[in-house]
């Protein structure tokens, strides 16, 4: 990714700066360092999260240390290191499908705060 591609990977619209994890740290190492902020507010809605402008502050000033330390790995050197997709070699942890005794309903359901015949009541969440 050249310089070009790193400044349109974290400039949206208005130019306000975001992180894309599907970008990668590297590419984005210049244009970090150039004072790259997260939109607390927009996270904050986004999360449905009410802040008072203290608070949105105070984030603020920690996102902005984050994506400091995070600009950091931009400047290691990783020529010589491994592509990898998980850091611990994977195993197959798959058992062998065996016929067995299922669960009682009515101890599956002993704790349930509704139930409608063999299922369980819940509220509903989508109008």
């Amino acid at each position: 990714m050249d310089a070009g591609e790193s400044d349109a990977a974290v400039r949206r619209g208005g130019g306000e700066h975001f992180w894309l994890p599907g970008a990668g740290v590297c590419g984005m190492a210049r244009a970090m360092s150039e004072a790259v902020h997260i939109d607390v507010a927009k996270t904050a809605d986004l999360a449905r999260l009410r802040l008072t402008p203290e608070e949105a502050e105070s984030y603020r000033g920690q996102l902005d240390r984050i994506l400091e330390y995070i600009s950091l790995l931009g400047r290691v050197d990783t020529s010589g290191v491994e592509l990898m997709a998980h850091p611990l070699g994977l195993m197959d942890s798959v058992r062998a499908d065996a016929v067995v005794e299922s669960f009682p309903v009515e101890a599956a359901l002993a704790n349930a705060p509704a139930r409608v015949g063999d299922q369980i009541l819940v509220p509903r969440v989508v109008e």
